[in-house]
């Protein structure tokens, strides 16, 4: 055995002694292994056990909350619809979310006015949200508070990929200590139970 090899052998030894000593105090990352929703500390989070991470849904019976029923598997995540018929009569699936058909005579609330594609929508290609409201950013044709993490600051420093909206966390590391667990449902930070 060469010299480097053991070298490594010998850090992942003590690190493994380390990990079984303070199992109980290290603080990992959201996203940490799991072997079932019991390791996962939040009754709102679910364990992926192909990925082994704790995230907030792996199907969509996991999706509990109104306008939230079907799970994105990629991003572990409830989103409002994967196809139309989770929208209701006369409404669409665009990218996760439900919009209000338009064309052949039908015409856009006020409140999406933008008729593209056979939806309505608030906004098209960036533009039609108001730089001076609280939902600036057009994604996906709708106006929404950020787009990505440097949209955010202050106490709501992340942009949650779901809702496009600043939220206090994305991870346990952005959690302060007093309440170490990021809620990845709702961006929160939550005690150990």
């Amino acid at each position: 055995m060469s010299a480097r090899l053991a070298r490594i052998i010998a850090v992942g030894l003590t690190f493994a002694a380390a990990f079984a000593a303070c199992h109980g105090t290290i603080r990992f990352d959201d996203r940490s292994l799991c072997a079932s929703d019991g390791d996962c500390l939040l009754s709102t989070l679910h364990c992926d056990v192909a990925t082994g991470a704790c995230v907030a849904c792996v199907g969509d019976a996991d999706c509990t909350t109104p306008g939230l029923s079907r799970c994105d598997t990629i991003r572990g995540r409830c989103v409002p619809c994967s196809v139309g018929a989770d929208c209701g009569s006369g409404m669409v699936c665009r990218s996760e979310r439900c919009y209000a058909s338009c064309g052949a005579g039908v015409t856009c609330p006020a409140s999406a006015p933008t008729c593209d594609d056979g939806f309505c929508g608030q906004c098209d290609d960036g533009r039609g949200c108001s730089a001076a409201s609280a939902t600036p950013y057009c994604s996906g044709h709708s106006c929404v508070a950020c787009l990505t993490d440097a949209n955010c600051g202050g106490a709501t420093p992340r942009c949650d990929p779901v809702a496009l909206t600043c939220v206090p966390c994305a991870t346990n590391a952005d959690c302060p200590a007093s309440t170490p667990l990021c809620d990845l449902g709702v961006g929160q930070c939550r005690a150990v139970p």
